[in-house]
């Protein structure tokens, strides 16, 4: 063990400041960092998060801060060029917000995600409502997210949304979801419901599959299948 009390082997992926809070926060040393000032790249998620806290402008973000947030809306950029997207580093970063461990409810709308996508989302792990709305990645939307795992450590949500984000394979849903009530896959590239059919913890909920291209030759049986796992299906 270290002086720290975190074990010596992990001291080597110690090698950005991002990783040293993490590893303060998990063995129990917040009140060495609580006072510091949290590193968020994007500006407009930035002043997003403060406008939510009331801190007076101007007021840097600490870490004692972030983790009183709870709830959190980002709205879409009225000023985003997506024409220059791209070439002006346009894309939205969530780096910092991994450190708001108390967030319950998050919502982003109509964001384009930088390189490391949603990686972020999975150490928000007491979310209870995640609603994704029009998230893609690069320009033009002409990407979709390639990596939906880190959702997969969300295992506190109710609801989830994900809408109009150009979503094909279902099987990245975690299978251990077991307080989720509401399902928002609306306008999707769906044509299938069999990853939800193979997801146990698809039960006893609502689910949402309007305007998405669902295979009308599978769709009796497969509606069929989550109504007798008392899934009320919207499509």
């Amino acid at each position: 063990m270290s002086e720290m009390g975190a074990p010596i082997d992990l001291y080597p992926i110690m090698t950005n400041q991002t990783s040293k809070m993490q590893l303060c926060m998990q063995y129990g040393f917040r009140n060495v960092i609580a006072k510091r000032r949290v590193y968020m790249p994007d500006e407009f998620v930035l002043t997003t998060i403060c406008i939510e806290l009331s801190l007076p402008y101007g007021t840097p973000l600490r870490y004692q801060d972030l983790w009183r947030l709870e709830k959190l809306q980002i709205p879409e950029y009225p000023l985003r060029n997506h024409f220059t997207f791209g070439l002006e580093d346009d894309a939205t970063c969530l780096d910092g917000l991994q450190f708001a461990t108390q967030l319950k409810e998050l919502s982003i709308v109509n964001h384009e995600m930088d390189k490391s996508e949603l990686t972020v989302l999975q150490h928000l792990t007491n979310l209870e409502i995640l609603k994704l709305k029009g998230i893609s990645l690069e320009v033009f939307r002409m990407k979709n997210i390639q990596n939906w795992k880190p959702i997969g450590h969300l295992l506190q949500l109710k609801e989830l949304h994900l809408v109009d984000c150009q979503l094909e394979d279902l099987a990245f849903l975690p299978k251990s979801m077991s307080q989720l009530e509401h399902l928002n896959l609306q306008h999707n590239h769906i044509t299938n419901l069999i990853g939800l059919i193979d997801n146990p913890a698809i039960q006893y909920c609502q689910l949402d599959v309007r305007n998405n291209p669902l295979n009308a030759n599978d769709l009796p049986w497969q509606l069929e299948c989550l109504k007798m796992r008392k899934v009320e299906v919207l499509y």
